[in-house]
């Protein structure tokens, strides 16, 4: 073999195994990235869905929990009694009832029940605090990736304002639209999720409207007497909503009435129970219910 072959051959080979080494580098580049890529994509895309399905499900059993147990049957009230830790600080007269906290709604001939800007004010904060309580314990749920919370913990609703929860009101449910910025870090990269939201199939604003007009025609009787079943044709009351009165005291210097409004539309999913309106009236004798 001739000095020009062997030096033909050696170029040659060289040659092969630069193209060889080139195409394994991309090949391999390629698979690598490739991998890496769709592998992050899909883990960040999971956790951030398991982040904001955990958080609005924190939402929704805290709203859920407020209006069942707190809002409705106390009157609107989260505590009348007051309660710092919820932000619920009023100065109210209420009476112990079933366990509960039931608020007088007149003064005389006055209505002092809240407004609905109050109760959604008071149902927020409430929502709010719960929530936080929840999400407390998201690293115990999540562990694909770490979690900051350095934003996240019981804070006072005046301390960041880019945190804020609402609650609204609606004709047929309720809604929870919640602004919280926790960062999602994957690696070298932060994704920032912070939009959350929740909607309960709670019409809790109808009851408190016909509670609202039962009050005020309560307080415009004469001689200070009022039979609810002369009046239930005018009030609008559904086949699965009752309206009852029961008398709390009676004596010649006070006389306390109850009055209960039962939704049986609106199931307590957590209780399996009707949702109940409830608050009181002094000095004014209530009789009657409609069904």
């Amino acid at each position: 073999m001739g000095k020009g072959q062997i030096t033909m051959y050696v170029i040659f080979g060289i040659v092969t195994i630069f193209i060889l080494g080139i195409s394994l580098h991309f090949i391999n580049n390629h698979k690598k990235n490739e991998v890496l890529i769709d592998v992050g994509d899909e883990t960040l895309n999971s956790v951030l869905a398991q982040v904001k399905n955990y958080v609005e499900e924190c939402v929704l059993v805290s709203l859920e929990l407020g209006i069942a147990n707190f809002t409705s049957p106390n009157g609107g009230y989260i505590d009348p009694k007051y309660n710092e830790y919820y932000g619920d600080v009023d100065v109210v007269n209420y009476i112990e009832y079933q366990g509960h906290k039931v608020p007088f709604w007149n003064e005389d001939a006055k209505d002092i029940s809240l407004s609905f800007e109050s109760i959604e004010q008071k149902l927020s904060n409430f929502v709010y605090v719960e929530t936080m309580n929840c999400i407390n314990n998201i690293d115990n749920e999540i562990e694909q990736v770490e979690i900051n919370f350095a934003k996240i913990g019981l804070i006072d609703l005046n301390d960041f304002q880019d945190i804020n929860l609402n609650v609204q009101l609606n004709e047929d449910d309720v809604d929870v639209f919640f602004n919280l910025p926790i960062i999602i870090i994957s690696g070298e990269s932060e994704t920032l999720i912070n939009e959350f939201s929740a909607t309960l199939p709670y019409n809790i604003k109808r009851n408190f409207e016909l509670a609202k007009r039962i009050l005020n025609e309560i307080i415009a009787s004469q001689p200070n007497y009022y039979d609810i079943r002369e009046n239930c044709i005018n009030y609008p009351v559904t086949g699965m909503q009752k309206i009852i009165t029961q008398d709390y005291t009676m004596t010649p210097e006070e006389h306390i009435t109850i009055v209960k409004i039962y939704d049986y539309e609106t199931i307590n999913y957590l209780e399996r129970k009707a949702i109940s309106l409830i608050f009181a009236v002094k000095n004014f004798n209530v009789r009657g219910m409609c069904v």
